[in-house]
C-alpha cells in the first residue's frame, strides 16, 4: 500500500496536479529482522540425537559425537587425518578444512581463519570411542586393502566425505526421531 501511493503522489507531483510530493517527508519504518532460528541441539536433544546415531553405525556416532564435543566444522571434520589425532594428549589438532574451488571440486585448505587452527582437547568417552574406531578403522585396511588416504572418515570409496553427505545423515536422523 505504501509504495502504491508513493507512486501516484510521485505521478501527480510530475505531472503538475500537487505542488510537492507528501510522501517524501515519510519515514518508512524498517521491518525487523527475522530472528534466525536457534542451530544447536538441548541436552537431551543431543543425547537422543547420538544415540541414534550409534544404531545407524560407529562411523556415524563418533562423527557426530565429534562434531558435537569438540566445535568443529563439518569441512574441517571431514578432512581430519589420523596423524592430527594425539591419543597421548586427548586432542585433536585441526589445521585444515575441506571446500569446493570455484569450479566445484573438493581441495582440501587451511581454516577460515589463522585464528581456527587450533587444538582441541577432547573428554575421556569421545577418545575411548575414537579409539575403537581407528581399531575398527585398521581392520577394514587388513581386510579390503591399503586405503589411499589417512582419513580418520573416508567414503566408501576412501575418499573425502561430502558435507552434504553429512547433512544428510543429520537430516535423516532427524526424521527418524520424530
Amino acid at each position: 500500500m505504501i509504495v502504491w501511493t508513493s507512486k501516484v503522489l510521485k505521478y501527480a507531483f510530475k505531472v503538475g496536479l500537487i505542488d510537492s510530493n507528501p510522501f517524501d517527508r515519510v519515514i518508512v519504518p524498517k521491518k525487523p529482522a527475522k530472528r534466525k532460528k536457534d542451530n544447536f541441539y538441548t541436552k537431551d536433544e543431543l543425547e537422543t540425537f547420538l544415540n541414534g546415531a550409534r544404531d545407524a553405525g560407529m562411523m556415524k556416532y563418533i562423527l557426530f559425537r565429534l562434531l558435537a564435543f569438540s566445535g568443529m566444522r563439518i569441512g574441517e571434520l571431514i578432512a581430519l587425518e589420523w596423524s592430527d589425532v594425539d591419543f597421548a594428549s586427548q586432542s585433536v589438532s585441526i589445521n585444515k578444512t575441506l571446500t569446493l574451488d570455484k569450479y566445484g571440486q573438493a581441495t582440501v585448505g587451511s581454516p577460515k581463519t589463522t585464528n581456527s587452527n587450533r587444538a582441541v582437547l577432547l573428554d575421556d568417552v569421545t577418545m575411548t570411542i575414537l579409539r575403537q574406531w581407528r581399531a575398527e578403522h585398521a581392520r577394514r585396511i587388513i581386510y579390503f586393502g591399503k586405503p589411499r588416504n589417512n582419513l580418520v572418515f573416508a567414503s566408501e570409496h576412501g575418499g573425502h566425505l561430502s558435507n552434504g553427505t553429512i547433512k544428510g545423515w543429520n537430516k535423516k536422523s532427524l526424521k527418524t526421531r520424530d
